[in-house]
């Protein structure tokens, strides 16, 4: 017999019977990690985005396909991975130095009803886009002046990867300097803006 041990008071055996598995990865749903918008914050937040992008780009448009993005992805734990959470890599995008690219091959496979295309979302990169939707304030149209002052940090150190909690908003310079004291010169962040 399983017995509460908040119920009966006695924790030390009551709460010994009970044996309660971790929650695994594999057991969460990938878009639940991006946190929930509510109707009328996403009326606003989709005002903004029309406001402070060159195009009148829809959060709402963003988020679904970011929640796409994120439950088509895969697992993946790196060797010395300290943190709670695997990689989660994106993997049938395009690939360009290493980041993955959303492209209209796969929007049109995942969302066949709709006529959702590349040119319907702020950034073809989606570590860029996932960043956008988890920090919809934060980010400005990667085409403008500002935008490209602001870059997305992989913690994990995996380009591919776009699990909301491996990615970190960064000026650019404190971008290239990270990787600059991390002796990774090649990195896209360190190379000259042509």
């Amino acid at each position: 017999m399983i017995r509460n041990p908040a119920m009966t008071g006695v924790y030390a055996s009551d709460s010994a019977e009970t044996t309660i598995p971790p929650l695994g990865t594999m057991n969460i749903r990938p878009s639940s990690l991006i946190r929930s918008f509510g109707i009328r914050e996403m009326q606003i937040l989709d005002g903004i985005w029309r406001f402070q992008h060159a195009r009148p780009y829809s959060f709402t448009t963003s988020l679904k396909v970011v929640h796409a993005l994120l439950d088509n992805s895969i697992w993946e734990r790196k060797n010395g991975q300290d943190d709670q959470f695997p990689c989660l890599r994106f993997t049938a995008g395009t690939k360009d130095n290493g980041y993955v690219s959303i492209n209209n091959w796969w929007l049109e496979r995942l969302f066949p009803e709709e006529t959702i295309t590349i040119d319907d979302l702020p950034t073809k990169t989606a570590s860029r886009l996932v960043a956008m939707v988890e920090f919809p304030e934060d980010l400005k149209d990667w085409a403008s002046a500002d935008g490209r002052n602001r870059h997305v940090h992989h913690l994990c150190r995996t380009r591919n990867c776009i699990l909301p909690k491996h990615l970190m908003i960064l000026k650019a310079g404190t971008h290239k300097h990270i990787h600059m004291i991390n002796g990774e010169p090649d990195h896209p962040a360190v190379q000259p803006v042509l």
